[in-house]
C-alpha cells in the first residue's frame, strides 16, 4: 500500500505500527508540492484558497494514478490548513477516501499530543465492505 506524505515521511517504528495496524507493507511516496505559507494569526476566511486543482496536480506528479481504485495512506500534514484538500483530493483521484496517518508529532504540533493513529475517513463515511 502506497502512503503518501507532504512534510516528511514515516520513520521506523511508526512504519511498523502502520504496517502491522493496516497488514500491508508500505512504500512511500512524496507529493511535490509547492504551497503557500499559511500565517495563522489570520482569520480562516483570510488565508489562501485551496485550489483544488492544483493539489490535484501536485497528487498526478506523485504517481496517484497508480492507486485508482485503491485505498492509500496519507501522513498529516504539520499544517492542518491542506490536509482536508489532499484527502479530497485524494478521493478524486482513486475513488476511495484515504488512511489519515497522524505522527505523535503532528498530534502535538495542534495541542493534543499522545501516540500516533490512523483514521479510516472511508470507513468513518459507512463505507466499509
Amino acid at each position: 500500500m502506497r502512503v503518501y506524505f507532504l512534510d516528511r515521511p514515516l520513520k521506523g517504528e511508526e512504519i511498523e505500527f502502520v504496517e502491522n495496524a493496516l497488514g500491508y507493507e508500505i512504500e512511500q511516496v512524496r507529493i511535490p508540492y509547492v504551497l503557500p505559507v499559511i500565517n495563522d494569526t489570520k482569520a480562516y476566511h483570510d488565508r489562501p484558497l485551496i485550489d483544488d486543482d492544483l493539489v490535484r496536480k501536485h497528487l498526478l506528479k506523485s504517481g496517484i494514478s497508480e492507486d485508482r481504485g485503491k485505498q492509500v495512506g496519507l501522513v498529516m500534514p504539520l499544517d492542518m490548513h491542506w490536509y482536508a484538500a489532499f484527502a479530497h483530493a485524494i478521493e478524486k483521484e482513486t475513488g476511495i477516501y484515504p488512511y489519515l496517518i497522524q505522527t505523535g508529532e503532528h498530534k502535538e504540533s495542534i495541542g493534543n499530543p499522545g501516540p500516533i493513529r490512523i483514521i479510516d475517513m472511508e470507513g468513518l463515511l459507512g463505507n466499509t465492505e
